[in-house]
């Protein structure tokens, strides 16, 4: 059986190869979408999710979380306030969601800003999932580590779909931008 030590050095991994691609995605892009600075902080952001995950600080600020909580004497309504940290995080994805509807944030002027673009909603997601591990929620918890292993697929998903954003966006500045 595989143990959670190697999964995490697998995930640090990925997520390392990953902010690769988007800081050379950044540095090989046309100048307008570099302005954006968003390959750049991507990258960055990748980087920090290697080293959360490499030294096991995900692991480390839930316990500490959950040690606060038993010293304060609340660690028996941990539910409810794991319940308002997991509303008030799917309210504010769910208002980022109609945001980007709204506010036509798909609508790119080239290819190349549109492959940014669905880069950062899907490190929105991963920061939201990393968020949802952090307060560990049992019920979630049972969703995201049960049988289907959901947390591996949304993670590795969301990391492959910026992996092949960048790569595209590196090819499509190559051969001329546009629609």
């Amino acid at each position: 059986m595989i143990d959670f030590l190697s999964l995490n050095f697998v995930a640090a991994g990925i997520y390392a190869m990953i902010a690769a691609l988007s800081l050379v995605a950044h540095s090989k892009t046309s100048e307008l979408v570099r302005n954006l600075r968003g390959w750049l902080a991507l990258g960055v952001f990748f980087l920090l999710l290697a080293g959360l995950r490499l030294f096991g600080l995900e692991d480390l600020i839930r316990d500490v979380g959950r040690d606060l909580l038993r010293v304060q004497g609340a660690y028996g309504t941990r539910r409810m306030i794991q319940t308002f940290f997991v509303v008030g995080g799917m309210t504010v994805a769910m208002a980022g969601v109609a945001w980007a509807y709204r506010s036509h944030f798909f609508q790119a002027a080239s290819r190349l800003q549109l492959l940014l673009k669905i880069a950062q909603m899907a490190s929105l997601v991963m920061l939201t999932l990393v968020a949802v591990r952090l307060v560990s929620l049992h019920s979630i918890d049972t969703l995201l580590y049960g049988p289907l292993k959901l947390n591996w697929f949304v993670d590795l998903g969301c990391a492959l779909a910026v992996g092949v954003c960048a790569i595209l966006s590196m090819r499509e500045d190559h051969q001329g931008s546009g629609f």
